[in-house]
């Protein structure tokens, strides 16, 4: 750990942009929902797509607060 400030900012954004994605996933996703009347693949798929991302980008952002 040369320089852990560093490495605080790297996992700052990577959380960010993990939430970006998953931000941008579920917006996709809701919009393929309220367009279609029928149940695709996306209803399940988006939404836990997007629930990972913001996940991942939380617990780095935890990480970057307490390591």
């Amino acid at each position: 750990m040369n320089n852990p400030g560093k490495i605080q900012l790297n996992y700052i954004l990577y959380a960010f942009v993990c939430a970006v994605i998953g931000a941008n996933i579920f917006l996709a996703s809701i919009g393929q929902i309220l367009t279609s009347n029928i149940f695709y693949q996306e209803y399940l798929f988006g939404p836990l797509l997007s629930w990972t991302a913001f996940g991942t980008g939380f617990v780095l952002l935890l990480a970057s607060i307490f390591l």
